[in-house]
């Protein structure tokens, strides 16, 4: 990121370090020194914001020549976090302390995971001067964007939370914590392709399927490395692990087992669009292919519904989001 010295920003926010871009620097700790480039080109007169409880972010203070302000579980941290309740229909409550005074922080999201960039967010807005009842109020009325762990309301009564934008293996136990703290008739977790599966690829694969077994009752493997889960189905697991190639069939296994008040959970990279499970619960789909190798989201391709689904303004019309989801392309 050499080109951020030339922009000289007041504010910077370093949150995790993940394995999103293994392939180009290898390892975690070459990860963060790209990311410190950030944090070392932050103008003097301003402050930076890290994630105390991230070891590899925390060591960013030893290179910032800005004031640093830190947030976290971590004993120390400006902003700490004192204890966090996820509730389902999701409310994310979150207790915490800012100078030595304590107050609760609630926002509308899924999962706790959610926290630490609530954390910073709250942090960079009162560092700066926002009054706090107007950050806590903006908090509360905030939404997880469309296929980012974004919920939703079908009209049989199952909610589905659509995260398939991307699906990196290092973050999925912390995308699928906030099913066991859900309360629902049954829980269901659809997978499609997994990414950054360093090593084994067969082994990172068995290795999400037992994460979701623990916290959902079922789980659905689909698209063209669905296969890889067949050595788990074939010890004994074929009640709670499903291996639907074809996209269209998933979604047939799903509408033919319909119960009320059931979480489905879709997670995925964006070339498999899973997010047409959710949609053909509203409407009939009329494009089923497993890859058809767009990039953009099915809410804006007129192969969804078979009409043209976009205003003048580049909004999808899919008459069951409102335009807050259905962003321009």
């Amino acid at each position: 990121m050499p080109f951020i010295r030339l922009i000289r920003p007041n504010v910077a926010i370093v949150t995790t370090i993940g394995s999103d871009h293994r392939k180009s620097f290898m390892s975690l700790e070459a990860t963060a020194a790209e990311k410190s480039i950030l944090v070392t080109s932050v103008d003097p007169a301003g402050f930076v914001v890290l994630n105390l409880d991230d070891p590899h972010v925390a060591g960013m203070r030893q290179v910032s020549r800005a004031r640093v302000v830190t947030v976290g579980k971590s004993e120390g941290a400006d902003l700490r976090l004192i204890s966090a309740e996820t509730h389902w229909p999701p409310r994310l409550r979150l207790q915490v302390r800012w100078r030595g005074e304590e107050f609760m922080v609630e926002c509308p999201v899924v999962g706790e995971h959610w926290s630490v960039a609530i954390l910073s967010a709250l942090a960079t807005a009162l560092e700066l001067g926002v009054d706090r009842t107007m950050a806590l109020k903006t908090i509360s009325e905030f939404r997880a964007g469309y296929n980012r762990m974004s919920f939703h309301r079908v009209p049989d009564g199952r909610y589905f939370v659509l995260d398939a934008f991307k699906a990196p293996h290092w973050g999925l136990p912390a995308c699928l914590g906030f099913l066991e703290h859900s309360v629902a008739p049954r829980k269901t977790v659809v997978f499609g392709a997994i990414s950054d599966t360093y090593g084994r690829v067969h082994t990172r694969y068995e290795e999400a399927a037992k994460w979701a077994l623990s916290v959902a009752d079922r789980v659905i493997f689909t698209g063209p490395e669905s296969a890889r889960v067949r050595r788990l189905m074939d010890s004994g697991l074929s009640n709670r692990i499903f291996q639907v190639p074809a996209i269209e069939a998933a979604n047939e296994l799903l509408e033919s087992d319909r119960m009320e008040n059931e979480i489905i959970y879709l997670k995925g990279s964006g070339a498999d669009h899973l997010e047409r499970l959710f949609h053909a619960a509203f409407s009939p789909i009329l494009c089923w292919e497993d890859r058809c190798g767009k990039s953009r989201c099915c809410i804006h391709c007129s192969r969804l519904l078979g009409r043209r689904i976009r205003d003048h303004h580049g909004f999808s019309k899919v008459p069951w989001l409102d335009r807050k989801d259905a962003r321009p392309v």
